[in-house]
């Protein structure tokens, strides 16, 4: 993808049927989404991504859901650009340089 092609990226598929961890109300909302992409593990593609509100917290951890790929892109088609991007990536839609390499998302 180009997005992936302009930051050195391999472009990695997240594919339909594969679910993202979502923090409550992103899917309703159409402001700002940080994301992170972790190795995937059986049907969960890696990606984690989450409102401003989203604190870190085990608590707030917790309250993540499990989202299938196809809803999260029906209902914030604007991150699609987002989601090849490989494990050990993470962007911030709001933030200046939208998308970095974070290595210790592999550890």
């Amino acid at each position: 993808s180009y997005t992936c092609e302009r930051v050195g990226s391999e472009s990695i598929e997240c594919r339909f049927g594969a679910k993202i961890a979502v923090s409550p109300g992103l899917l309703s909302r159409t402001d700002r989404v940080e994301g992170c992409r972790y190795a995937p593990s059986g049907n969960m593609s890696g990606w984690f991504l989450m409102t401003p509100e989203y604190d870190g917290s085990i608590d707030g951890f917790k309250s993540m859901q499990p989202t299938h790929t196809f809803h999260v892109l029906h209902r914030r088609p604007d991150l699609a650009k987002y989601l090849a991007l490989e494990p050990g990536y993470a962007f911030d839609t709001e933030a200046t340089s939208e998308i970095w390499a974070e290595p210790t998302l592999l550890s």
